[in-house]
C-alpha cells in the first residue's frame, strides 16, 4: 500500500506546527514536495518556535516507532 504525500498547498494551509511536523516526515521522501522547505517564520517569532516544535514532535515519534 503507497500512502499519498501532501501537496506543497496542502502543507501551505496547515498551522505552523502541523508545518514542522509533515515536513520532518515526508521531506526525504521519494516525489515530496516538502524537500526544499525549512522554516519560513521569523526567528524568535511564535510561528518559529511552533515550526520548530513540529519538528522535535516528529522527531519523538520517529524514535518512538523504533522501539
Amino acid at each position: 500500500m503507497r500512502l499519498r504525500l501532501i501537496t506543497k498547498a496542502e502543507y501551505d494551509a496547515l498551522p505552523p506546527r502541523s508545518q514542522g511536523y509533515a515536513q520532518y516526515w515526508e521531506g526525504a521522501k521519494p516525489g515530496s514536495e516538502l524537500k526544499v522547505e525549512v522554516n519560513p517564520y521569523s526567528a524568535g517569532s511564535h510561528e518559529y518556535y511552533e515550526w520548530q516544535r513540529g519538528q522535535q514532535l516528529a522527531c519523538q515519534d520517529a524514535q518512538d516507532s523504533e522501539e
